[in-house]
């Protein structure tokens, strides 16, 4: 991969490093891709007198989101759930350490998605996982339209 390549990437993962590390306790952060345009998967689409299971949702894209707790930094990956992966790509994202959503006890309350949990003390991995995670889900760099959602907004809000 040359330089060209990387660097959006680098500047990706400086930039997500700053963000999650500024976080105070009971603040969150998601980094989105734009969904992509269409409808629904022309596997979804069948008779109307045989409506068929829907598939996992293609028209969502990638995302990472984190809330910060007193003891740590909890993160979440878009999963199979919500968009349409390949066994692959969910063997090697289960590879990085994320839990499998099929896993999550049922009614638990727990995400659908992918979880991990991250020290305080862990200032780089949150970021090198997350970037990864989205590499592996896609090859375009996240750019000027990606969106990066901090709730509440930074500088806004109770702190107590």
């Amino acid at each position: 991969m040359s330089k060209k390549q990387t660097q959006p990437w680098s500047e990706f993962r400086t930039r997500l490093r700053e963000e999650v590390a500024a976080l105070s306790a009971g603040d969150s952060l998601l980094v989105a891709e734009p969904d992509p345009a269409g409808g629904p998967a022309p596997d979804e689409v069948g008779p109307r007198r045989w409506r068929r299971r829907p598939k996992p949702r293609r028209g969502i894209g990638r995302y990472v989101q984190f809330l910060r707790w007193d003891e740590g930094i909890g993160a979440e990956c878009v999963s199979r759930s919500y968009r349409d992966t390949t066994d692959e790509q969910q063997r090697r994202l289960l590879g990085l350490g994320w839990s499998d959503p099929r896993d999550h006890p049922p009614r638990s309350g727990r995400s659908d998605n992918h979880e991990m949990w991250f020290g305080l003390d862990e200032v780089d991995r949150p970021a090198e996982i997350c970037e990864q995670s989205l590499r592996i889900l896609g090859d375009e760099a996240p750019d000027e339209r990606w969106t990066w959602q901090q709730d509440p907004p930074a500088g806004h809000g109770f702190r107590g």
